[in-house]
């Protein structure tokens, strides 16, 4: 129970930059193997990777451009309500980035307290669990690295970037409306998103990506509403995270707050 409480928590935390997969659900051999295969397979043609550039393009500008693309840190007071065997749990988060790869989050839960910071390079973290202030694991921080680089913001800063490979799949429906599906692969970490967007308003309404976990591979979907706002730019108070056709976690923002002079001592180690 535990286990899954502290994964879902973990890989939540990181998505709310409408970003991807839990570090304690990472199988490195896999990934391994995953990264050789994508050598191996064909990329898009130049017209499905121009086409969805465009698209995204256009995502972006109905998101805030400019604003959007001058965003240095966001603010992210929440309340996540999480399903498990025994019933609903209530949390309360505050998040913290500062773009493009710095991360702080303090998570209140009925288990306890628990806070995790990144710098870019290293990070700490605390928890009922454990005693004192434990570094960050290697794996968690290539991870965090990973996960960072591929959310949203890094993606539209980074449009013509070589990190990047972009390609259009399709028109998809979603709650009557259709909207366009693009792929977006991270090259550095070797992951992929399908972000469903929708033909009219151009926002991001739905994330789909394929997670590996001790389950085996498993495909999470985030859902983005109650679009507000934010200092010239346009952000989600409302995200669900499915799995396996099932609510996991519902994400209601009470405060989303963008470039508030963020210092580095969020991120530092305290002694």
């Amino acid at each position: 129970m535990r286990f899954l409480k502290l994964s879902l928590v973990s890989a939540v935390a990181v998505s709310l930059s409408f970003s991807q997969t839990s570090p304690q659900d990472t199988k490195k051999p896999t990934e391994e193997k995953s990264a050789v295969a994508q050598e191996k397979a064909p990329g898009p043609s130049p017209e499905s990777t121009a086409k969805a550039t465009e698209i995204l393009k256009k995502s972006m500008e109905a998101l805030g451009g400019k604003a959007l693309l001058g965003i240095k840190d966001i603010a992210q007071s929440l309340s996540l309500t999480a399903t498990t065997q025994q019933g609903d749990m209530q949390m309360e988060m505050d998040i913290t980035l500062v773009l493009p790869n710095k991360m702080a989050q303090k998570i209140s839960a009925p288990f306890g307290e628990i806070r995790m910071a990144f710098d870019g390079e290293t990070g700490w973290m605390t928890s009922p669990m454990a005693e004192g202030i434990q570094d960050m694991p290697e794996a968690r921080i290539r991870e965090t690295k990973n996960t960072l680089g591929a959310n949203i913001y890094n993606v539209f800063r980074n449009l013509e970037g070589p990190d990047y490979v972009f390609s259009y799949s399709k028109v998809d429906t979603i709650g009557g409306k259709p909207t366009h599906v693009v792929k977006v692969l991270h090259k550095p970490s070797n992951s992929s998103s399908d972000y469903f967007i929708d033909a009219t308003s151009m926002t991001i309404v739905k994330r789909a990506t394929v997670r590996e976990t001790q389950m085996g591979k498993t495909e999470v979907e985030e859902l983005y509403s109650d679009y507000r706002d934010v200092g010239g730019t346009k952000m989600p108070f409302k995200i669900v995270s499915m799995a396996m056709g099932s609510q996991q976690a519902e994400m209601r923002f009470n405060s989303i707050k963008i470039n508030t002079g963020v210092k580095d001592d969020v991120f530092k180690k305290p002694q």
